[in-house]
């Protein structure tokens, strides 16, 4: 120390022994404050904050004792001398960026971003501000899209079946159970997804891949100790779901989904028909196709209606093949008073078809009687014979429509 500071510090030593007993216990607790700051003695200097020397602690509240507390770890009381030296010095950019630092640790980015906004406004080229300001905007930017995207999620809901609203509830439900669920995050390995779904596995990794994509669940990028990947459930997703009206599929819908198998087509004798269709004319052939597909799909599904309407449709496009097969384009038709109509083939129903083969000895009898079937409950496309007649639609009649079909293709073709 030289002599010119030397003579400062005892001047103002006896300025502070005029003081009250109070007075100077408070000044030389500052002084001390101060000198160990100067030698970055952070601990003295909280230890002595929190002895019976700083009572009442308010009146020792400073920039050093702020900063040594956050240095020490004490965040919280901190961050409370940070707050009141700030109610006094509101434009000091040190007291603003050191705040926003802790208001960044506790996650209260919000209040954060306005503190290190402020303080960047005072000095904007200060570039560890500047830095830090632009740290706590990216970090509210991501926040924001990444709530957007979670908001968002929660129209794909009502469009979910039962069966997704079903694993997703009981998906969250064993995510309480889980102790190391926190915030809504979890460390979650490969093979317990399907565990926490409740499902098999393979459908666990297609719900899984489903779910971020519509933004029921995220990947954080994070990964725990093991290198598990930790994921975030939507926080809005437990609430809404409470509100959502399951969409029910038709069970016949369910259990028809399950039958369209190879197995079930084989029995169907779907492929070997197929391969006769392919050997009509391509004009016949396009129609065919596609009536068979439907027919042997709505017959898996159970869909009478569709499978009867479908057996007419077929039969009519194998026999007009079949007349023109044998060089019969025009129909001459018997009418009443003796009389004959001339009709072209495409312009004939299947009953007139049907009724000329006969005549005309191309189709047995019994392969009359067998076309007739999907002609005659082919009329159950009009509503109004339902409603009219006790006769109704089961699954009896579209077997003997479907059975029938098959056999006139086995037959014809």
């Amino acid at each position: 120390m030289t002599g010119k500071e030397f003579k400062a510090e005892k001047a103002r030593i006896q300025g502070l022994r005029t003081l009250s007993h109070f007075d100077q216990a408070r000044a030389f607790t500052l002084v001390l404050i101060e000198r160990l700051f100067q030698e970055h003695k952070f601990s003295r200097i909280v230890e002595l904050y929190h002895s019976e020397v700083c009572t009442p602690q308010d009146t020792f509240y400073l920039f050093e004792v702020a900063y040594s507390l956050n240095e020490l770890g004490f965040i919280d009381e901190s961050e409370k001398v940070y707050e009141h030296l700030l109610l006094d010095e509101s434009n000091n950019s040190v007291i603003l960026n050191n705040l926003s630092h802790i208001k960044r640790a506790k996650h209260q980015f919000k209040e954060a971003f306005e503190l290190i906004q402020h303080a960047h406004e005072i000095v904007p080229h200060d570039e560890i501000i500047a830095e830090n300001y632009q740290q706590i905007l990216t970090i509210l930017q991501t926040q924001q899209a990444i709530r957007t995207t979670y908001t968002n999620a929660l129209a794909f809901l009502a469009d979910e079946n039962t069966f997704v609203l079903e694993r997703l509830q009981t998906f969250i439900k064993n995510l309480y159970h889980e102790p190391d669920f926190t915030n809504h995050q979890l460390s979650i390995p490969e093979w317990k997804l399907g565990v926490l779904m409740e499902t098999e596995a393979h459908q666990a990794d297609a719900l899984r891949e489903d779910w971020l994509q519509k933004g029921y669940l995220r990947d954080t990028g994070k990964r725990d100790k093991h290198l598990t990947p930790v994921y975030e459930l939507n926080p809005f997703l437990e609430k809404e779901l409470e509100q959502i009206e399951p969409k029910q599929l038709p069970v016949k819908w369910l259990k028809g989904f399950d039958d369209v198998t190879i197995e079930q087509l084989e029995r169907l004798s779907y492929f070997s028909i197929l391969r006769k269709i392919r050997k009509m004319k391509k004009k016949h052939r396009e129609i065919a196709e596609r009536d068979l597909n439907e027919l042997c799909l709505n017959y898996l599904m159970k869909n009478e209606k569709s499978v009867i309407v479908l057996s007419g449709s077929l039969v009519e496009i194998v026999l007009i093949h079949y007349c023109e097969k044998h060089d019969i384009t025009t129909l001459y038709l018997p009418r009443r008073n003796n009389k004959t109509e001339k009709r072209n083939l495409y312009e004939c129903d299947l009953a007139e078809i049907l009724q000329y083969l006969k005549e005309k000895k191309l189709l047995s009898d019994i392969f009359v009687h067998v076309g007739n079937i999907s002609r005659i409950y082919r009329n159950f496309i009009h509503p109004g014979k339902e409603l009219r007649e006790s006769e109704l639609l089961s699954q009896s009649k579209a077997d003997l429509c479907f059975l029938s079909v098959m056999e006139i293709i086995t037959t014809l073709l």
